[in-house]
């Protein structure tokens, strides 16, 4: 399963689009919302997968999974979330991301797969994680824009390590 296709999805779908646009200008930020609601998507389209939230996966045992994703032994997806907020500080949030991809390296040897997801809604943000990402990891991450009519995410960002 390619993480990136079931998020893309699950944001095309006219209803999550509204529920994105209405709460991601609202304060308290609108993440666990879609941490949740992309698990329930996961779990109720791809029943094959077992879907957990907020695992102990890594080997620093404070440290947990957004999501984690199970088909059988031969596969164990660890995902992390990151959504902007209104009027976020492009390279804190950027930076939010990058410490969420260094948690990688701390992943449990049972982990087969690492997807670092941000969803992301200043433009200028999208500038800044390409060159900060690209820079800090030696990776260029994958920028993928929303072009929607209507939608004021302008894209998200996606990096991914296969083990």
């Amino acid at each position: 399963m390619r993480v990136i296709e079931r998020v893309r999805n699950f944001i095309k779908d006219p209803l999550n689009r509204d529920k994105i646009t209405f709460l991601m200008q609202k304060r308290g930020g609108w993440e666990r919302w879609f941490q949740l609601e992309l698990a329930y998507w996961i779990a109720h389209d791809f029943k094959q997968y077992k879907v957990e939230l907020e695992t102990h996966d890594y080997v620093n045992g404070a440290l947990r999974t957004d999501i984690l994703l199970t088909k059988g032994t031969e596969y164990k997806t660890a995902v992390e979330l990151k959504c902007e907020q209104a009027n976020a500080d492009s390279n804190r949030f950027v930076q939010s991301v990058f410490n969420d991809i260094e948690k990688a390296q701390q992943l449990s040897s049972s982990i087969t797969a690492f997807t670092a997801v941000a969803l992301i809604q200043n433009p200028d943000t999208m500038e800044v994680a390409d060159q900060m990402l690209t820079t800090l990891t030696g990776q260029r991450p994958e920028l993928i824009s929303f072009d929607y009519e209507g939608f004021d995410l302008p894209g998200l960002l996606y990096y991914s390590i296969v083990r």
